[in-house]
């Protein structure tokens, strides 16, 4: 055995215990039921591997697991499926933290219906809010990745613009509001912004005029909406 064969078998060996996992996972007659237990008790073990895998494996063994998910807990009803789509985006998003994938068009179709779905589930309750933080901090991280392996166009990323400005909602309300998701609506929107700032920072080739007058507009709003609050709010949520 050559040096360089060896070296690469060493390698590919750190990476056994995401290939066992997901194995699992393929084999399944019903995947989606394997997920929850997955996400929940793999994560840390397996999350490291797979810097030792093929980028283009691990993409797929990731859009393998979110439409498991997909399949079964979107759009999101429930305490339980807010759980397990949350498990899942950070999942993902730690995946992408570590390791520039490959994806197809498939696996970034899969991917993107995933977070989208997770975002424009309609309850209000605690739990489903948590799930949309986790969700829209994974698509920004999702959104780089894309950049980075330069699978964005113009017409993507006007999409992706107009996506994540019906995401922004007004934060004047929010701010003031007594529930206990007024947080979690306020985080959501922040991430939404951060994504955005990326966008036009990162892609701005791909940036055109009605992308740019759009997210313009919703900014302004947000801001005109506190103004007109009348009073400075000092902390963390209003700063935000």
């Amino acid at each position: 055995m050559t040096d360089g064969k060896r070296k690469r078998d060493e390698h590919l060996a750190g990476g056994r215990p995401w290939l066992w996992v997901f194995e699992s996972l393929r084999a399944a007659a019903q995947p989606a039921t394997l997920a929850p237990s997955l996400l929940q008790f793999s994560t840390p073990t397996i999350l490291h591997c797979c810097c030792y895998l093929p980028p283009s494996e691990v993409a797929a063994d990731v859009a393998l697991l979110v439409r498991a998910v997909s399949e079964k807990y979107l759009p999101v009803d429930g305490a339980e499926s807010a759980r397990v789509c949350r498990l899942a985006s950070i999942f993902a998003r730690g995946v992408f933290q570590r390791v520039q994938l490959e994806f197809t068009a498939e696996t970034e179709l899969t991917l993107l219906h995933f977070f989208r779905g997770v975002l424009t589930s309609g309850l209000s309750a605690i739990e489903v809010w948590r799930a949309k933080v986790e969700a829209v901090a994974a698509l920004g991280r999702f959104l780089q990745q894309l950049h980075e392996g330069g699978l964005l166009s113009v017409d993507a990323v006007a999409d992706h613009v107009l996506f994540l400005v019906r995401l922004i909602q007004d934060p004047g309300a929010a701010l003031h509001a007594a529930g206990s998701n007024y947080d979690c609506e306020l985080e959501v929107q922040r991430l939404t912004f951060v994504a955005l700032g990326y966008l036009f920072s990162q892609a701005r080739t791909f940036v055109f005029e009605r992308p740019w007058a759009i997210a313009l507009q919703a900014l302004r709003v947000i801001l005109e909406s506190v103004a007109a609050m009348k009073t400075v709010v000092e902390n963390y949520a209003a700063s935000r």
